[in-house]
């Protein structure tokens, strides 16, 4: 489950991890449909970018520092954005229109 602790609102039920590098690199290519939000932990908080080739529906992203608070939104990113770029720890993909009204220093929970 994915909260915007901050806003008391669920985002998603159903939330799925990266386990490793490869994991992280795939994404959400080739998915044809999402109902969960995927959640990226890079372990060092710094710049990320974030691509969404071979993606076939738009997304929304939430940047997040170590903290657990959103340092960027990115609402319906499109397939085929070749760089997407935020500063954080972890990154959320969401379905878009998830994100809801979150807004940046929006605190986040997820398990």
């Amino acid at each position: 489950m994915i909260k915007n602790i901050s806003k008391k609102k669920v985002l998603i039920k159903n939330a799925k991890f990266t386990k490793n590098t490869f994991s992280q690199g795939f994404g959400l290519m080739f998915k044809k449909k999402i109902n969960y939000g995927l959640v990226f932990n890079f372990n060092i908080e710094n710049i990320k970018s974030i691509h969404t080739c071979f993606m076939r529906f738009p997304i929304d992203l939430l940047f997040l520092n170590s903290n657990m608070n959103v340092t960027k939104v990115v609402r319906y990113a499109k397939p085929w954005t070749f760089s997407i770029t935020g500063r954080g720890k972890y990154v959320i993909e969401l379905p878009a229109g998830k994100s809801f009204n979150t807004a940046i220093g929006d605190k986040i929970s997820f398990k």
